[in-house]
């Protein structure tokens, strides 16, 4: 399990289940309760838990014993793939423009697809440069 200022974020579990081949075979579950942040996209490789582009690797080692004391031991590694990004589409012509003595006023739509993540905000700058040009 592991949690973020005392707060579950996700919990990993395991189950060995025996085939009909007479093989064990461990399933795991992931449930995930809070957001994961894969802020350092440029990767960290050391640690059982690891972050590399958009996939978070946690490695588990696992010892399994049987009833009469055997053991083996096994490595699990539980990939989570962040989702799709957040983008602004292609469609982004103005629809209308106005202009008046000093006044100019465009309307139109610009498409935005959030991705798989929630946005928090969209934030235009008011100051960034125009394609019009005031003759």
């Amino acid at each position: 399990m592991g949690t973020v200022d005392g707060v579950e974020a996700i919990t990993i579990s395991f189950e060995v289940v025996q085939g009909e081949d007479g093989e064990f075979y461990i399933n795991t579950t992931v449930d995930q309760a809070l957001p994961l942040d894969n802020i350092n996209k440029d990767g960290d490789t050391s640690g059982y838990i690891t972050n590399d582009d958009d996939v978070i690797s946690v490695d588990l080692p696992l010892e399994i014993s049987d009833t009469d004391g055997d053991t083996s031991n096994i490595d699990i590694t539980v990939n989570l793939k962040d989702g799709q990004d957040p983008s602004f589409g292609d469609n982004t012509d103005i629809a209308e423009i106005n202009e008046t003595d000093d006044i100019q006023t465009a309307k139109g739509s610009i498409e935005f697809d959030e991705g798989s993540d929630q946005v928090d905000e969209i934030v235009f700058d008011p100051n960034q440069p125009s394609h019009w040009h005031h003759q």
